[in-house]
């Protein structure tokens, strides 16, 4: 008897209406659940709040004032979530920004849907080794010198 795992349940962070189509089938498809949809920084840290979702994927430049880098990292200071970063930007300053953030991947539009699925998976995984070194770090008893 095989134990069914309950779908991942996703976050989407994206203010372009056709990558946020090709986003939700592709999530759909492969048996994830879209919990939230957010245009803009301010309402994706909301809804991150309210939804708490497995993972989430933001793009950089959302609608408003919010950046999705600073959407990032306010949702991380109060919620330990993985955080996939959109970006038509592929330069080592945006890549960094986002990572500095608490990110824990970086994907460069345009988004082949084949290619998402792996990254995915790749940043989850990056997520549950970092949560876990911490978890160690901070179970270890203090060295005194």
């Amino acid at each position: 008897m095989t134990v069914q795992m309950p779908p991942k349940r996703v976050l989407l962070c994206e203010d372009e209406g056709i990558i946020l189509l090709q986003l939700r089938k592709t999530l759909l498809r492969a048996g994830y659940e879209v919990v939230g949809e957010a245009t803009r920084g301010q309402e994706a840290i909301e809804l991150a709040r309210e939804r708490t979702p497995d993972l989430i994927l933001m793009d950089i430049d959302l609608a408003g004032p919010l950046s999705g880098i600073e959407a990032t990292r306010q949702i991380l200071e109060h919620y330990p979530v993985p955080i996939l970063i959109l970006s038509a930007y592929s330069d080592l300053m945006h890549v960094e920004n986002a990572l500095n953030a608490g990110a824990c991947g970086y994907v460069v539009k345009p988004i082949i849907s084949e290619q998402l699925l792996p990254v995915i998976e790749a940043a989850v995984a990056r997520f549950q080794r970092l949560g876990a070194a911490v978890t160690l770090d901070n179970a270890r008893p203090p060295t005194h010198s």
